[in-house]
């Protein structure tokens, strides 16, 4: 339930998430099997570092197309968006708590090793760039 509760609150803050998704989000936590949620956890935890799908892989120790299937099926997502996901929160929620922090220096805090990457990212995700969701949600 602890677990449950941290990842309500990890995609609930700052997201314009409708009432479905995030009880579509939590269902299929709720439902995921230990493999899953520990995968789920473990990104949260090292959102902010390169992780690779063979480094996760050898993290759980199964080969890569396992842990796509398996996460697919537990989340409803690639890890690659999932990952994704959570470094965009992460972006949104630095952007406010630090408004004197540079791009540069929140782009790589939420993993994301390039500037302009993160730029496009974070627009796709958001309709929005960094600065404007900065000046915006003022």
């Amino acid at each position: 339930m602890k677990t449950a509760v941290i990842y309500a609150c990890v995609f609930s803050v700052g997201e314009r998430q409708s009432a479905a998704r995030q009880v579509a989000d939590l269902t299929r936590y709720a439902e995921a099997s230990g493999m899953e949620k520990e995968m789920i956890l473990y990104l949260e935890d090292h959102y902010q570092e390169d992780i690779s799908l063979d480094a996760l892989a050898a993290q759980f120790r199964r080969t890569p197309e396992y842990l796509c299937t398996l996460f697919k099926a537990a989340t409803g997502e690639t890890v690659s968006h999932y990952l994704r996901r959570i470094r965009i929160h992460r972006a949104k929620v630095l952007l406010m708590e630090r408004p004197d922090a540079g791009l540069r220096e929140i782009s790589e805090a939420c993993g994301f090793h390039s500037v302009s990457y993160f730029g496009k990212v974070f627009r796709e995700a958001t309709g929005f760039t960094p600065q404007g969701y900065r000046l915006g949600k003022r």
